[in-house]
């Protein structure tokens, strides 16, 4: 046998294997999905990540020791920001409390330079 020939019927049987592989995961990403929350929150969702958003901006608050009102703008101004281009938002709340905090660290820094 030619090392061509042998080189395409390794192809073929790794694309069969591929094939099959496939075909057996597939059914379980499919029921995954069935089961996964949807990408539009609904309205029980959107009250849990009110309440979520309200303890993070006050927890924020009595860290940096900043008016309330100031880390509520900034923490709604940076999760309106963040999640225009979000595809997947399970993780822009934490995203938003990590740019914030470092905001706010960045305000305290500048105020101590002056």
């Amino acid at each position: 046998m030619s090392a061509g020939y042998m080189r395409a019927a390794a192809r073929t049987v790794a694309a069969r294997r591929l094939s099959m592989c496939r075909e057996k995961w597939r059914p379980s990403i499919l029921e995954r999905a069935q089961h996964e929350r949807p990408m539009s929150p609904n309205a029980d969702t959107d009250e849990e990540d009110l309440a979520r958003q309200e303890r993070t901006i006050r927890s924020l608050t009595e860290r940096a020791g900043a008016p309330i009102e100031h880390v509520r703008g900034l923490f709604m101004k940076e999760y309106s920001r963040l999640g225009r281009g979000a595809k997947v938002r399970r993780f822009l709340h934490l995203l938003t409390t990590s740019n914030v905090r470092e905001m706010l660290r960045a305000s305290v820094n500048r105020a101590r330079m002056r």
